[in-house]
């Protein structure tokens, strides 16, 4: 996702929207993925999950608000250490 995104925008600036939009949908996958484990996740480590249900909500922010690239990276690495 972080690599579609960082082709879509530059400086706060869409350029490709094809790029944001597939980075939108991978989010939106990922998300939906997410929350039908949830309830699992939640019964080995509450804290954890809450974590990752904010870090995703934050990225999707990030996406509508064209943030820069490199934060929505470091969200989605620490997305992905957590749920190792």
């Amino acid at each position: 996702m972080a690599i579609e995104y960082e082709r879509g925008v530059r400086n706060g600036v869409v350029i490709k929207g094809i790029e944001i939009q597939e980075a939108t949908t991978f989010l939106e996958a990922s998300t939906a993925a997410f929350n039908d484990i949830a309830l699992t996740l939640e019964k080995r480590d509450a804290d954890i999950t809450a974590r990752v249900a904010t870090l995703l909500n934050d990225m999707k922010l990030q996406i509508q608000s064209t943030a820069d690239p490199v934060a929505l990276d470091n969200k989605g690495i620490e997305v992905q250490t957590l749920l190792k």
